[in-house]
């Protein structure tokens, strides 16, 4: 049985959240050590950690992935301490999900996780799920659910550099959409998509 995991691991020519000294570009390069190792288990179902994402100033780890349902945890960067963490399934009508990308805005205020979703009673098609967080308290901002799409599909998130809109690709619905980072409003729609 699998486990979402993260690890954290100072580079070898970086110093990432103080964890370790950078080295000059000539030193020959020395072995990494593991800073830290934090998992989630949930009892007869496989998981998977499919996205990470950093603080912009390096404090904070995001990692995204799925036990059968959406989950997003928020780690400490030095010591891999639980800061918060999110799993879709709270919400009683939302079934079989995933989370699958995930990102932070630049000015370090908001993550933003996107994938897909079951909804109990409604067809078997999935559904695309996007959801806004605040950054350090994990208060779910907004959250937002396609219409039906016709499988299960990756959709990539990237943030504008002045941190005001969310960009989302889906290939199943052959779109790109930009939201308002604040409110999750559709600002425009392309008929575009892509898995990356």
């Amino acid at each position: 049985m699998r486990s979402l995991r993260m690890l954290a691991v100072a580079g070898v020519a970086l110093t990432f959240a103080g964890l370790g000294p950078a080295v000059a570009a000539s030193a020959s390069p020395t072995a990494s050590t593991r800073q830290w190792t934090s998992s989630f288990f949930v009892k007869g179902q496989d998981a998977d950690g499919d996205a990470a994402a950093t603080s912009p100033d390096g404090s904070m780890v995001y990692v995204a992935g799925a036990a059968h349902v959406g989950e997003v945890q928020a780690y400490n960067a030095a010591t891999g301490a639980v800061i918060w963490q999110h799993r879709l399934s709270r919400y009683p009508k939302l079934l079989q999900s995933a989370f699958t990308s995930i990102a932070v805005s630049p000015d370090g205020s908001t993550v933003f996780v996107t994938g897909y979703t079951q909804i109990k009673g409604g067809s078997t098609e999935f559904h695309q799920v996007i959801l806004a967080f605040g950054a350090t308290s994990g208060t779910l901002l907004w959250q937002l659910v396609s219409p039906d799409i016709s499988d299960a599909s990756a959709s990539p998130v990237a943030v504008s550099p002045d941190s005001s809109t969310v960009y989302v690709t889906n290939a199943i619905l052959q779109q790109t959409v930009a939201y308002s980072a604040a409110t999750g409003a559709v600002v425009w729609t392309a008929p575009t998509g892509g898995n990356a």
